[in-house]
């Protein structure tokens, strides 16, 4: 009996041993990042890490945006790592660990955003724990990964393997906002207001006037960015991309529609995944707009479970 008392402590001890190790690191440029590593991995051989990049916004490494917490990216990282693949992801300039690396909103261009993904980058190439790099962008930060991956091939960096585009665009950024700013059913006058100011900025030109109402998407001191981000257009940058490409678009998402993974992988780089019962932050939901629009800041939603199979599978290829 008193063996069997000495025994079962140091079982439950066993079982609850963790399966990652997590290290917080900081970017040459001041960002702040987790990196996840599997705590059974092999001894002296190396691993693949799959380094993440967020979306639009002030989005924090776990995926989450102010009030909105939903863990998405979070989970992503976890689940990854559970499956012996280690992640490295960051808060984006401005927001959470990275809070004092803050580039005044009027010096924002597009190339920030891929600058510091490039930084990353290159802490991971150094390392010698890794033997393949990933990138991979959820939403808007498909395209800054892809603009990344081109400026590592440039370089001949060779650990660089592939990219996955999450829930990504293949259009340029003003005719998505176009859709949307005609589907939010804006008085008719502010509508029309909305898609001059949209159009001028497409074309390069600043507006000095915005109403308002609109001042949160078209305020001055954020106008070089957005002329800088409507320049690109996803689905041509992807096409000078040389590695192997992953495209993953879930069915009930309602910020980007079917068609514009279907001009990704008109580009013929790599492989389409769609999984019909997931949401743009990965989650898995029917088609009750009222419980979409809810997961955005439900951190108890777990992801959905077709996911992790195809990135599994993609990265272990």
């Amino acid at each position: 009996m008193m063996m069997l008392k000495l025994l079962i402590p140091l079982w439950l001890c066993i079982v609850g041993l963790p399966a990652q190790a997590a290290e917080y690191i900081t970017s040459s440029s001041g960002l702040s990042g987790t990196l996840l590593l599997p705590v059974h991995h092999e001894k002296n051989s190396k691993m693949k890490v799959v380094l993440i990049v967020a979306g639009s916004g002030a989005v924090d490494r776990d995926g989450n945006v102010a009030n909105l917490k939903n863990n998405s990216l979070k989970y992503l990282a976890e689940a990854l790592v559970d499956n012996g693949i280690a992640s490295l992801r960051y808060d984006k300039r401005g927001v959470a660990g990275s809070a004092s690396s803050i580039v005044p909103e009027r010096d924002l261009r597009f190339s920030n955003n891929v600058n510091d993904m490039l930084d990353w980058y290159e802490l991971l190439e150094k390392d010698e724990r890794f033997s393949d790099i990933l990138l991979l962008g959820h939403s808007e930060g498909a395209l800054v990964a892809t603009l990344a991956a081109q400026k590592i091939q440039q370089q001949k960096k060779e650990k660089l393997k592939s990219i996955i585009l999450l829930t990504a665009a293949g259009s340029p950024a003003a005719e998505i906002l176009k859709t949307q700013l005609i589907a939010a059913q804006l008085p008719h006058d502010m509508l029309q207001r909305a898609l001059t100011i949209l159009l001028d900025l497409q074309n390069g030109q600043r507006v000095d006037t915005v109403p308002h109402e609109l001042n949160a998407l078209f305020r001055p001191s954020v106008q070089d960015y957005v002329i800088s981000w409507f320049a690109l257009d996803p689905a041509k940058e992807l096409a000078h991309v040389t590695v192997p490409v992953l495209i993953v678009s879930g069915g009930q998402d309602i910020q980007v529609p079917i068609v514009e993974a279907k001009k990704l992988d008109a580009v013929g780089k790599g492989r389409w995944v769609h999984i019909e019962n997931m949401n743009h932050i990965l989650k898995p939901l029917d088609t009750d707009r009222v419980k979409n629009l809810a997961s955005y800041s439900n951190p108890h939603l777990k992801l959905a479970p077709e996911l992790l199979p195809a990135l599994v599978s993609f990265i272990q290829e």
